[in-house]
């Protein structure tokens, strides 16, 4: 009993002291770590406790199931933290994660069953070979992570959890996949305080590091540890996995549970014959793993056919099976259920689900019944991975799938050159299998696949590769319209299937000229090793400035090495996470300081990245604001960057990145020295990132003169800015108006700024907040809007009212406003007084 004790009496102070260190004024070091502490390893350790380790021993195995548990049951708190009908914010993340840690403890306390305490390791070659693999990975995915700034999709999450902050309680539901992916990084930057590209992106880049033990894990217990090895080394190096590992998206993370998932399934195969109860528990872990992976992304639902597959073989190979485990197999069924309606009730119920059915349908899966887009992955993977890489995977995957078609029988090799000669022409002539309306390519792979997976003359790690490797594969590409990177599902057991081709292959080579092959393939594979890593330190690694020198060289020069080794490198920002970095951090900081005012725009950039690094600033809703910024790309700079003096705009300052002009900062009408100023952005990435707290970004506006004026209890309009109080007659007067939604509407309304006499001597209509229909408004959703009204040059000097009002264009009938304390206003406001000379 006391050797039970003591580790849960440990495990409470460790609970207990990682949030002494976040509440207190801990150095930020210890805050980061007690953060990822409460993440990746505490809400894991008491229930893995309780569930024996899921029978395992080996250090690897616990090391991953430790952190692949523990994000899970991290990720449902953090669900359940963000549905509680308050903003989002530390106490709630806090409560959450040790609730599913306590939890946890409770739960391993009445589970009391002798846990071993004991970790067992590889050793020698095998130790020293993975250690290696495990330092290529880390490098490839933790190198200058936060290097460069985010690109437009990660600074969209990181927006959700800023309107979760807000008190956005629909902010869940307006992506089309779950909100895992940006609920982990707002714990991340909750806790430690702070956020920057490297922070958001660390549990990313966590989970793609143990995606590599775990796929040794799970190849070492199929096939051995030469197959666990080569697999691992081939996920380390792949650079869709890589990618993705420095990128605020889900991707690391359901490819980590679904290796984990399989690894269950797996472990349920080992124990199939072994007494007690760890082959259900197995089951119902599993369950649990594909379930929260669903609340990640519904392609999470592509990996439990083969979890059922691979069950379901099992219990049909030991029929007797099934009395054993049909309870906790429902019970595992029913754990999945809720875990998915947890959220997808919810979403489906949720206004922004149709928008969500209509991409998909047109973007993602398309209206036609069949597709054929193999040729189109391999040359993605090609660019992610270098033209060495892709190759070696289909040459060695297809020895692994081919040769299995041997033990089938007399018909085995009649099938592989059926199957063989159709993949071939999927390829090279795709236009054999358009047979009218349908496209037929899936049949060759269908016909290799499902052959493999289910003669009970394969091997059962064959057959399992193959169901994981081949359901995912199948609907990717060939039931998508589109599946983009999302091909990177079915690397983990791609890669496995190709260690099982290579060391076929081995086998194969034998006698003298098969010790020569060996080497000169070892030759030949250590230099195409080498080469993919190259490619992938450039692409992912290397300065903005090193890799368009090296993609301009590979385009434009008459001879290129990197032409002659590669083919080409792709054009830059292509690939995810082939680093961005302008300088923005340097615009953020002069905004928050006051030495840069007013409102912006940019050209040939998205907007959601300089709103993003000027702490949430709306962009102008004018084609001629105060601000023009414009980032330099790899062609150089637009042509519209030449044209702006002329529209009476300045260079005013520009920013050095790398020691090389990257942004530059144009000003309407600035009265600036003749040279503009010149800022390092090295000097300003540690002052920005301390500014980039969640109270900064989720800080309210009300302008310089707040108000509280409500319009038919559908708007608030909580205050206002205006440019100035005195004008001449032909003058421009700006305002700002901030509002808030108060209700849900089905009218796009509009606003009006009126300057009134005895006639109107100036007005603006427009949308409450530009780009933003009322109709597409949610409480309690905010914005500001942007009012110029141009006064008629006739306009006699005098004092004038400034009147705002809201209508409906349909009727032209006007909301009627109402004060603080419900007192009619009237159907037009006054917000101030103007004086013309």
């Amino acid at each position: 009993m006391r050797h039970a004790l003591v580790p849960r009496v440990a495990l409470v102070c460790a609970t207990m002291l990682a949030n002494g260190v976040i509440l207190g004024d801990a150095p930020e070091a210890l805050r980061l770590l007690a953060g990822l502490a409460l993440l990746f390893v505490l809400p894991g350790l008491p229930w893995l406790w309780g569930l024996n380790w899921l029978g395992t021993q080996d250090g690897i195995e616990r090391i991953v199931l430790l952190g692949g548990l523990s994000c899970a049951l991290a990720s449902v708190a953090l669900l359940a933290a963000v549905y509680w009908p308050q903003p989002l914010d530390l106490i709630q993340v806090l409560i959450a994660l040790d609730a599913v840690t306590l939890g946890g403890l409770v739960f391993s306390t009445l589970n009391q069953n002798g846990t071993s305490t004991r970790w067992h390791w590889p050793r020698g070659a095998t130790l020293a070979s993975l250690l290696a693999i495990l330092i290529m990975a880390i490098y490839l995915r933790w190198y200058t992570l936060g290097y460069g700034e985010f690109h437009e999709d990660e600074i969209e999450n990181m927006a959700l959890a800023v309107r979760a902050m807000k008190g956005e309680e629909y902010a869940p539901f307006l992506d089309s996949k779950g909100p895992i992916h940006w609920l982990i990084p707002a714990a991340v930057w909750l806790t430690h305080g702070w956020i920057n590209e490297g922070l958001a992106r660390a549990p990313f880049a966590i989970c793609s590091t143990l995606t590599v033990l775990a796929v040794f894990a799970l190849g070492r217990r199929m096939a051995g540890a030469g197959a666990g090895l080569i697999g691992a080394a081939l996920v380390a190096v792949n650079g869709l996995l890589i990618a993705y590992a420095r990128h605020v998206e889900n991707p690391s993370i359901i490819v980590l549970w679904a290796v984990l998932a399989a690894w269950c399934a797996w472990r349920f195969y080992e124990s199939r014959d072994m007494p007690g109860r760890d082959a259900g528990v197995l089951l119902i872990a599993g369950w649990g793993l594909l379930g929260v992976g669903l609340i990640a992304h519904p392609n999470m639902i592509l990996y439990v056919p083969p979890f059922i597959g691979m069950v379901g073989l099992t219990i049909w190979r030991r029929r007797s099976l099934w009395q054993r485990v049909r309870t906790t197999m429902l019970i595992g069924g029913v754990l999945f259920l809720m875990l998915a309606a947890a959220f997808y009730v919810p979403f489906v119920r949720d206004p922004y689900f149709p928008r969500v059915i209509e991409y998909f349908s047109t973007e993602r899966v398309g209206n036609a019944l069949l597709y054929n887009r193999a040729a189109d992955l391999l040359e993605q993977e090609s660019e992610y991975s270098s033209r060495f890489y892709t190759p070696w995977v289909v040459f060695f995957s297809a020895v692994a799938l081919f040769g299995a078609l041997r033990q089938v029988g007399r018909a085995g090799p009649w099938l592989a050159t059926l199957a063989g000669v159709g993949v071939v022409t999927t390829l090279l002539w795709p236009t054999l299998w358009e047979w009218g309306t349908f496209n037929m390519a899936l049949l060759p792979y269908a016909l290799l696949i499902g052959t493999v997976a289910f003669s009970n003359r394969v091997m059962f790690h064959t057959r399992s590769l193959a169901l994981w490797f081949g359901v995912p594969y199948l609907a990717l590409t060939f039931m998508a319209r589109d599946a983009a990177t999302h091909i990177r599902n079915v690397h983990p057991f791609w890669m496995l299937l190709a260690g099982l081709g290579f060391l076929t292959t081995w086998a194969w080579l034998r006698g003298p000229w098969g010790r020569v092959l060996r080497l000169a393939l070892v030759v030949v594979f250590g230099l195409c090793f080498g080469a993919i890593l190259f490619y992938e330190h450039l692409q992912y690694l290397a300065t903005v400035a090193d890799y368009w020198r090296a993609e301009a060289n590979a385009r434009y020069a008459d001879f290129s090495l990197y032409r002659l080794v590669y083919g080409g490198l792709p054009r830059p920002r292509k690939l995810v996470s082939n680093p961005r970095l302008s300088g923005w951090k340097v615009v953020g900081v002069l905004y928050a300081q006051g030495e840069l005012r007013g409102d912006f725009r940019t050209i040939k950039e998205s907007f959601a990245v300089p709103i993003w690094y000027t702490f949430q600033t709306p962009r102008s809703c004018f084609e001629d604001p105060q601000n023009y910024f414009v980032a330099m790309g790899a062609r150089g700079l637009p042509e519209a960057f030449y044209q702006l003096p002329r529209q009476s705009y300045r260079l005013s300052r520009i920013v050095l990145v790398d020691d090389q002009p990257r942004l530059f900062m144009w000003e309407r009408d600035a009265t600036m020295p003749d040279d503009p100023l010149t800022y390092r952005l090295d000097d300003y990435r540690a002052l920005y990132d301390r500014m980039a707290t969640p109270a900064r970004y989720t800080r309210e506006s009300y302008g310089q003169y707040p108000l509280h004026i409500t319009w038919g209890d559908r708007l608030l309009l909580r205050g206002y800015d205006i440019s100035t109080a005195r004008l001449q007659a032909g003058e421009r007067l700006e305002l700002a108006l901030h509002w808030q939604a108060l209700a849900p509407m089905n009218v796009r309304y509009r606003a009006f700024v009126h300057v009134e006499g005895d006639r109107i001597w100036g007005q603006h209509d427009d949308d409450p907040v530009c780009r933003l229909r009322t109709d597409e408004w949610r409480p309690p959703q905010a914005g500001v809007g942007q009012f110029r009204v141009s006064l008629d040059p006739n306009t006699p000097p005098g004092r004038y009212p400034v009147l705002v009002g809201v209508y409906d264009p349909e009727t032209g009938e006007r909301l009627e406003a109402r004060d603080e304390h419900g007192r009619s206003l009237g159907s037009a406001v006054e917000l101030t007084t103007i004086i013309v000379e």
